[in-house]
């Protein structure tokens, strides 16, 4: 209890200190990861996870969906599927209506890869984008990679370092690269047409698939979330692009949470038969794609189950005060601390014989 309390006074501090200097948060040591890289240009990292190669964007500024952070290609089994994305994941943040200009990019093409880069596919591997400040908030992307499927967990953090709540349309881009000849095979409606209910979609350019792409889930929300995204233009067969937007307010001094799960099947069937993983915090917890967050942050997460995938990592879905509730309540109990003390030591004065 004592250390949860420290982490998060420690964290207010940080954020109370960048609101003073007019800049960004600094990260915790612990969000800090090991080495950091800098590439520039299309696919400026190349991450080898799962049997799969994911081509990273950090820093660019095209006009398509391969721009900013996010990936601008993939390749499977070994090359046998070489040409997934142009361009997936990008996050766009905006009071408005998010534009192009409106990605984020890790700042100066630096990224941390933990443990090492080049990544080695045996070994679970974290990029993690530097902070860009964004609509007043303080912004960053973490991307996980798993070592036993073809998945990446793409988390936008979104920490309000201001006195008041901020409210940001926030949008996730995809181009899966299949353009005209995209198909959508399945839904976790059960079907094979979106609709609002719809949490994640996999799509294809041929069934069975032969060259060059390869079949696509995407996971983009869960039942029993905060808020769902709205999905423009609608996925429907021959369309190759899809972006959900999002609503969120961030409370004053407080964190919130995007996510998205991108996975690459080598054929229509198995992405289905593996597409139910992304229905439960217990079918996430279970196949290791919530490994590397803890409850705290997954409670953060606004588009998903918060409480559940909290529950999930073994922690306690507990209501929190805010910081600033925290402080008051704080001064407070040191106020009531006071007056009771002063109490104690007051002279008691007994009545005359």
């Amino acid at each position: 209890m004592d250390r949860f309390a420290g982490m998060r006074f420690n964290e207010l501090t940080r954020t109370a200190t960048a609101v003073a200097l007019g800049g960004a948060a600094v990260m915790a040591p612990a969000d800090v990861l090991a080495v950091a890289v800098t590439g520039t240009g299309t696919g400026a990292f190349m991450i080898n996870a799962g049997n799969a190669i994911w081509w990273l964007n950090n820093n660019i500024t095209f006009a398509t969906t391969s721009n900013n952070w996010g990936f601008s290609e993939g390749s499977l089994s070994g090359g046998v599927f070489d040409d997934a994305f142009d361009g997936a994941v990008s996050w766009l943040v905006a009071t408005g209506t998010p534009t192009s200009a409106d990605g984020y990019r890790s700042p100066g093409g630096t990224i941390d890869i933990s443990p090492a880069y080049p990544t080695n596919p045996a070994v679970a591997t974290t990029a993690t984008g530097s902070v860009q400040v964004m609509a007043g908030l303080n912004v960053h992307g973490e991307i996980y990679f798993p070592t036993n499927r073809a998945v990446a967990r793409s988390i936008l953090v979104l920490q309000n370092p201001t006195g008041a709540p901020i409210t940001v349309n926030v949008e996730t881009a995809n181009n899966w690269g299949s353009d005209n000849n995209t198909t959508y095979d399945a839904t976790s409606s059960g079907d094979a047409l979106y609709d609002p209910s719809d949490n994640w979609t996999v799509s294809s350019q041929s069934n069975p698939p032969t060259c060059c792409d390869p079949p696509l889930t995407y996971a983009f929300n869960q039942n029993g979330s905060a808020i769902r995204g709205t999905a423009n233009p609608i996925p429907v067969t021959g369309n190759g692009f899809m972006a959900m937007f999002y609503t969120v307010t961030i409370p004053a001094g407080q964190t919130r949470r995007l996510m998205a799960f991108m996975q690459m099947s080598t054929s229509v069937a198995g992405a289905i038969a593996t597409a139910p993983t992304f229905n439960t915090a217990a079918g996430l917890a279970g196949a290791g794609l919530l490994n590397g967050l803890t409850p705290a942050a997954a409670l953060q997460i606004v588009n998903w189950n918060g409480v559940a995938l909290a529950a999930a990592l073994g922690g306690t879905a507990v209501p929190t005060l805010g910081e600033w509730s925290l402080i008051a309540l704080a001064s407070l109990l040191g106020l009531l601390g006071m007056r009771t003390m002063a109490g104690a030591i007051r002279p008691r004065r007994y009545p005359a014989a």
